[in-house]
């Protein structure tokens, strides 16, 4: 997971603590080094209420600046766009984390048709509908208007 992503995501709340462990240990590979980061990689850790401000700490040891949730939401919407158009991101699950945002600022304007599907996406057998493919299609143009082309 990117930096940027998890950053976003831990900031609006909707990180899980799994994903905690595996940031640290990215970070520490890209050389990025400090005692947060190091007791995260370590572990030991269940809930968030454990490791909230290690985690902040860390963020600041790789040169984070804290964001505002407003401009947290905006940065994971526009990063899980680039990753479903350029395929690393399942369409799906990518557009429930942005319906998610859309309490914050202009994320629901900018990426209502996004989320849209996220409500769509499967039918009663819980089989997907089939727009895995006009999903990519709307980030990538998405992500094309934005100036940079994904996929």
């Amino acid at each position: 997971m990117r930096i940027e992503l998890t950053e976003s995501l831990w900031r609006v709340g909707l990180l899980p603590i799994n994903a905690v462990r595996p940031f640290a240990i990215e970070a520490l590979a890209e050389g990025f080094s400090g005692p947060a980061l190091f007791e995260l990689a370590d572990g030991g850790y269940g809930t968030w209420r454990e490791v909230e401000e290690t985690f902040a700490q860390a963020l600041l040891e790789i040169g984070r600046l804290p964001l505002t949730k407003e401009d947290a939401s905006m940065q994971a919407a526009w990063c899980i766009c680039e990753d479903i158009a350029s395929g690393t991101t399942e369409p799906y699950g990518g557009a429930r984390v942005i319906g998610q945002l859309r309490d914050y600022g202009q994320v629901h304007q900018l990426f209502a048709a996004l989320s849209y599907f996220e409500e769509i996406n499967v039918d009663h057998d819980g089989r997907s509908d089939g727009y895995e493919e006009e999903l990519r299609q709307l980030a990538r143009e998405m992500m094309v208007g934005r100036g940079k082309v994904g996929g």
